[in-house]
């Protein structure tokens, strides 16, 4: 069997097991109610009903990502490790670093299933608001599936060597950083230590443009501009490197770590 045969295998294995996951079932459950909530408070507000399916679908999604992102990071691992299921998985032709990997894949997945299984309550919130899905929904969909993956990343980059409980504590704490990165870069001026500890935070705030300003003119999904194709393609290929290095990080230290 090949690497990326393995790997696969244990993506699927994840996957199967996370879609039994009653966590996942809770999560997703109440960000659906909430973008429930916006098509019955679309009724009692005036011609605004498609701004608000728009703006508090994608804060549910965002939210929802983010809490999935963090709870499945930092438990997907830790579990084979508690329950000793990693002692057998290692038995077979499987390094630690293809578990590891195989686990972040069944991860992304789900939370592509559960980005697109919300992304679907939210079309139908616009359809009885009288508006539509349309490609910048789309694109701000996407961008929040990123935003996933990179949170996903440090979690289980974090819960290689700490607890489920501070391995979510570091990566909200990262994610909530990152989301105000301009702001602190600003206020760290010319401080160098600073400046360069900002650099290894993530900029979340990228994945969220709706509501912000780009090149000097505001950006709204609820608007005529909003991001394009070769925006969601950089944000993308940053969120990717991004990725790639927390994982070569984790992979490393999951390598080195005394499982007995």
């Amino acid at each position: 069997m090949t690497n990326i045969a393995r790997v696969s295998a244990i993506a699927a294995d994840t996957v199967r097991g996370l879609l039994r996951d009653r966590v996942l079932h809770a999560i997703v459950l109440l960000a659906a109610v909430v973008i429930a909530l916006a098509w019955l408070l679309g009724g009692v507000t005036f011609h605004e009903e498609e701004r608000l399916a728009r703006d508090l679908g994608l804060a549910a999604i965002a939210l929802a990502g983010v809490v999935l992102a963090t709870v499945l990071g930092a438990r997907v691992v830790h579990r084979d490790v508690e329950r000793r299921a990693v002692d057998l998985l290692l038995t077979r032709p499987l390094t630690r670093g293809e578990l590891l990997v195989g686990r972040f894949l069944g991860c992304a997945l789900v939370m592509l299933l559960a980005v697109t299984i919300l992304g679907g309550a939210v079309a139908l919130t616009l359809r009885s608001a009288g508006g539509v899905f349309d490609g910048a929904m789309l694109r701000a969909c996407l961008l929040l599936w990123v935003e996933e993956l990179i949170v996903l990343a440090l979690a289980l980059l974090f819960s290689t060597f700490t607890t489920p409980l501070l391995a979510s504590l570091y990566t909200l704490g990262l994610w909530a950083v990152g989301r105000s990165l301009p702001e602190l870069r600003g206020l760290a001026g010319g401080n160098f230590v600073t400046r360069s500890l900002l650099h290894i935070v993530p900029d979340t705030h990228l994945y969220f443009p709706s509501g912000s300003a780009l090149d000097g003119r505001a950006v709204s999904v609820n608007g005529a501009r909003f991001v394009d194709w070769s925006y969601v393609a950089w944000a993308g290929g940053y969120g990717a490197l991004y990725v790639a290095a927390a994982l070569c990080v984790a992979v490393t230290i999951f390598a080195r770590r005394d499982l007995a």
